[in-house]
C-alpha cells in the first residue's frame, strides 16, 4: 500500500476508498470481484465483473496459462472505462482474436483514480472450444 499525505484526501476522497491509521493515510483500491467468462467460442471469451464504488475503468491482460501480468507476455490488454452516469453494476467485456482449443489466464486490476490501481487479482482461467 502507498502512504500518502494529507493534502491527498483533499484531490482523491471522492474517487478512491481510504483506510485510516493512527499515523498515515493508506490507500484501499480493491480488486475487482465476481470475474466470470461467458459465451465462449474457438476464437473469443466474455469477461464479466462486478463494478466496485470509486473504480470507472479497469486493466486487463489476456495470455495462455502461465505468464504473469506487466511482463509483457501478454496476447492482448485492455483499457476499459465505464462512461457516464452508468447504474450498472456489472461490466462485461468480448474478447476476440483467441486460438481454439487453449487454455488462457485472464488478469484484471482496477484503477481507483489518481493513479492509484489496485493489485492484480487472481487469474480466471478458461479454454477456448475446439475446432
Amino acid at each position: 500500500m502507498k502512504t500518502h499525505k494529507l493534502f491527498f484526501l483533499v484531490f482523491c476522497f471522492a474517487i478512491a476508498n481510504l483506510a485510516f491509521s493512527q499515523t498515515s493515510i493508506q490507500n484501499v483500491c480493491l480488486s475487482p470481484v465476481g470475474l466470470h467468462v461467458n459465451a465462449t467460442t474457438t476464437s473469443s471469451t466474455n469477461l464479466i465483473w462486478s463494478i466496485s464504488r470509486g473504480v470507472s475503468s479497469w486493466d486487463i491482460e489476456i495470455g495462455e496459462v502461465g505468464f504473469e501480468p506487466e511482463q509483457g507476455e501478454y496476447i492482448n490488454k485492455y483499457n476499459v472505462s465505464q462512461g457516464g452516469q452508468s447504474i450498472s453494476t456489472k461490466m462485461e467485456l468480448t474478447m476476440r482474436g483467441l486460438e481454439p482449443g487453449t487454455v488462457y489466464n485472464i488478469y484484471i486490476k482496477s484503477n481507483c483514480g489518481c493513479g492509484i490501481p489496485s493489485k492484480w487479482g487472481r487469474p480466471v482461467t478458461f479454454k477456448t472450444k475446439s475446432l
